[in-house]
């Protein structure tokens, strides 16, 4: 037994300790007792919170080893990186500030190839049982599948799946592993701006007007439905989640429910099923860039795959602006970025994180009616409308804006509809030429001229068949009105050769299903190439900040080593 403080094992410090703990929230009794020892004489230490034995065998390991020694445990991530329990956060905080991390590899994107017959998603880290080191980062890296048709069980570790993580941050602030999995540094800043004080929550704004929020019913197997349920029958009944329109709902098409007994007929929330209220979707659906609300003005019956928002008739403007606001981007990208279950083990959001969503604390100046709600029902285009109406209350910046919009179109795109997104496709086509590598360059030239005060000429080298693209950057240094428009560079049979030739050298293997996929960032006299391959989520706008930022980085590493 790993906890037996007398077995011979324990008798010795070792120089590597490799493990796969037993994922259960299930204590021996021995593991019972190490944890009351532990936590009576080390105050605020959180051994194993929810009887994780996983998360004990990490401190066991941590004494059995040499102080130089290396652990490697894989462990459950849902513990480890993404359970928000007040005993969670602090013993994930706990665990930080006392052990030097090295690395956590997150596999919860890749859960259902590598742990097929796993209870959760799995993470591996190492460390010592040395003090942390203050100065250096943790190494936090999400391979994603590869969703190759040839073969399923390749999985590629891009450069957008490794982040380097202030130690700090991520003993404090535990929504970092969630956006560090999805998303960037930019990322990062904005989700915490969406959490601040500028933005209320959806359930702040709900009990600040009183009104009343549940999921909906549960009918269950024909043995469990034994709870009354005659106060619902005879309401119009939504019964399929999918069936769920945009902005408003028509009760009088729908079927009556006619069930007298259900399993969780919500007796204690009633008023959910009354008009006027608003329904949302918790699992948003693959292909669409938001999730689906509808606001009823009369009563209706509907599934726990809803939460159902009750208002007062006097509230209906409000719950009318509510509703499209819910409609937007925005509260969806803030659930890729922070939901600790969503994109990691579920396929929905939990109700407490439909909840969380953030709403404008303006809401009540947003310019729109019901009968705009039915407008827009109709509307092919309501994402621009939309985007019109909301945005500017939540005082994005354009920046902003691209993270959102391309977090959405590209990186979500691909978890959910893999080769058939569009963040595969090359970034020429025949209708549209090199409209998206232009965009591509305008933000990072604009991004790097923002940092630098200097401008940059753009230059991109003309579509090859070949799997990489190159664009430059020349840097100009005479301060002169430049021309914004793109100069075209042509690849020579030397360029395409070199680039047949680099795209092998980029691809690294490591075992026979792990690769190492690496860009390439050149920099010769005052020219900038950035090499990366021909897939159109490698050259999304998001990306051109990011590849900005780092650029940025290099180039003030260098002028401090001069």
């Amino acid at each position: 037994n790993f906890f037996e403080p007398e077995a011979p094992f324990t008798q010795k410090q070792y120089d590597l300790i490799i493990g796969n703990p037993p994922w259960e929230s299930k204590l021996t009794s021995l593991a019972e007792k190490y944890r009351e020892d532990r936590e009576t004489k080390s105050q605020n230490r959180y051994i194993a919170p929810d009887n994780q034995i996983a998360l004990a065998f990490l401190w066991r390991a941590a004494e059995l080893s040499k102080q130089t020694g290396e652990i490697c445990l894989l462990m459950p991530s849902k513990g480890l990186l993404f359970n928000r329990s007040g005993t969670h956060q602090n013993f994930r905080s706990n665990f930080l500030k006392t052990y030097q991390i090295k690395t956590i590899i997150n596999f919860s994107a890749s859960r259902h190839g590598i742990f097929k017959d796993a209870v959760g998603p799995g993470s591996a880290i190492f460390y010592t049982s040395e003090q942390p080191n203050e100065t250096q980062p943790i190494l936090y890296c999400t391979p994603k599948p590869s969703y190759s048709t040839e073969d399923q069980w390749q999985f590629f570790i891009d450069p957008q799946d490794i982040a380097m993580l202030p130690r700090k941050e991520a003993a404090e602030n535990d929504v970092i592993w969630k956006v560090a999995m999805w998303g960037g540094s930019r990322d990062y800043a904005l989700v915490k701006k969406l959490m601040g004080n500028s933005y209320q929550s959806l359930e702040t704004l709900c009990k600040k007007h009183e009104w009343i929020y549940a999921e909906g019913v549960i009918i269950g197997k024909p043995q469990n439905r034994t709870r009354d349920a005659s106060s619902l029958v005879g309401k119009p009944y939504l019964e399929d989640s999918r069936n769920l329109p945009r902005f408003v709902i028509g009760e009088r098409e729908l079927p009556i429910f006619d069930m007298p007994k259900i399993q969780w007929p919500r007796s204690k929330n009633p008023k959910i099923f009354e008009g006027p209220h608003i329904l949302v979707k918790q699992s948003p659906l693959a292909g669409e860039s938001s999730f689906r609300a509808a606001l009823s003005l009369g009563d209706l019956v509907f599934k726990d795959a809803f939460v159902g928002i009750h208002g007062l008739d006097k509230d209906i403007d409000l719950l009318v602006k509510c509703c499209v606001v819910l409609n937007s981007q925005i509260p969806l990208y803030f659930a890729l970025m922070s939901s600790r279950k969503w994109m990691v083990e579920r396929d929905e959001l939990q109700v407490k994180e439909v909840y969380n969503l953030p709403i404008p604390l303006n809401l009540v100046n947003i310019s729109v009616s019901y009968d705009d709600l039915k407008t827009l029902a109709l509307q092919g285009n309501y994402e621009n409308i939309v985007g019109e109406l909301v945005e500017k209350f939540y005082g994005l910046t354009e920046d902003e804006r691209i993270l959102i919009d391309d977090a959405i179109d590209y990186t979500l795109d691909y978890f959910r509809r893999k080769t058939k997104s569009s963040a595969v496709k090359p970034t020429y086509s025949s209708k549209d030429g090199d409209a998206f590598l232009e965009q591509y360059l305008h933000v990072i030239r604009k991004t790097l001229e923002n940092s630098f005060g200097q401008s940059f000429r753009p230059i991109l080298f003309s579509h090859e068949n070949v799997p990489l693209r190159v664009v430059a950057l020349e840097l100009i240094e005479q301060p002169r009105k430049v021309n914004n428009e793109t100069v075209r560079g042509k690849s020579r049979d030397v360029l395409h050769q070199a680039l047949t030739t680099v795209s092998e050298f980029l691809v690294e293997q490591r075992s026979p299903n792990l690769f190492i996929r690496r860009n390439l960032r050149v920099y010769i006299g005052k020219i900038i190439y950035v090499i990366k391959p021909d897939q159109r989520r490698y050259w999304t706008r998001a990306n051109a900040l990011r590849d900005a930022d780092e650029i940025y980085t290099d180039i003030v590493e260098t002028w401090r080593v001069a």
